[in-house]
């Protein structure tokens, strides 16, 4: 498989990828996570997935060690030490943030029926949605309110 290395990165350096049991070279770009064999393969562009973040959800396990889930695979990454795995932790969330906040699940956010009162307190017409709990809100019931 051949990918185009990002022009902007959010994060890359090797994880152990856990089951088996080597260092794969892992790039964060936009909201995209891909995954290469080692760093020659990464400049030749010969990687071995890319994951679409928009369908990703990043969770601690423990130490060292932090999941990928995906809905066709669990991706169980451990770093080097705790500060890296909470740095790729970090880089991994803002991916699946970028990638749900494109317009495209914005415009089936709001055009679904459900989602035209606050969750809350049944406001018309909610800004915010809270993507993790499939829930939209209002200004005020968000804590976004600013009169």
């Amino acid at each position: 498989m051949t990918f185009n290395p990002c022009v902007s990165y959010e994060m890359k350096g090797y994880l152990e990828l856990r089951g088996l049991r080597s260092k794969l070279y892992t790039v964060v770009c936009a909201d995209k996570v891909f995954l290469y064999k080692n760093t020659e393969d990464y400049r030749l562009g010969i990687g071995i997935t890319s994951i679409d973040m928009n369908v990703g959800n990043v969770k601690e396990v423990d130490r060292r060690a932090f999941d990928l889930t995906t809905a066709y695979r669990i991706f169980s990454f451990v770093a080097d030490t705790d500060q890296l795995k909470d740095q790729w932790v970090e880089a991994m969330r803002n991916s699946v943030a970028e990638a749900l906040s494109n317009y495209e699940v914005a415009e089936r956010i709001w055009t679904e029926p459900s989602n035209q009162m606050c969750a809350d307190c049944s406001a018309a017409k909610p800004e915010w949605a809270a993507i993790n709990l499939a829930v939209v809100f209002c200004k005020r019931c968000a804590g976004n309110d600013q009169s």
